[in-house]
């Protein structure tokens, strides 16, 4: 992977381990509208990663793929975190559910993009 493949994950990633970290916090304090808002914003940022990362891209048209296939091998991941975290630290249904709908939305992404930002015309 290109060095500059690096630089919109790290960003990603250091904004959700913030969000993480304020979530905790808020949590700790009882600070319960503000928990709730940064719990809302971290499950829009799991689903919507591939999106947020090329975002973050400084050149996203020419390594969008690249990109998108990175974000759909961590999908899986962090959906199963999510689904940990919202079935109250437990292993349902729910942790199978959010990890296979995250990869289901993620592939979308990885297969609609050339079609949707007319990247298909682009030998990626």
């Amino acid at each position: 992977m290109d060095r500059s493949l690096y630089r919109p994950f790290l960003v990603y990633f250091v904004l959700f381990g913030v969000l993480f970290l304020l979530h905790i916090l808020f949590a700790m304090y009882s600070l319960e509208l503000l928990f709730e808002v940064v719990a809302f914003i971290i499950t829009i940022s799991v689903f919507f990663m591939g999106p947020i990362v090329l975002l973050f891209s400084q050149n996203r048209y020419a390594v969008y793929d690249e990109i998108l296939f990175s974000c759909l091998c961590f999908s899986p991941i962090l959906g199963f975190g999510l689904g940990w975290a919202y079935s109250g630290m437990e292993f349902t249904k729910l942790v199978i559910v959010f990890s296979f709908v995250n990869t289901l939305v993620h592939l979308g992404y990885k297969r609609g993009f050339k079609y949707l930002w007319g990247m298909d015309r682009i030998n990626a």
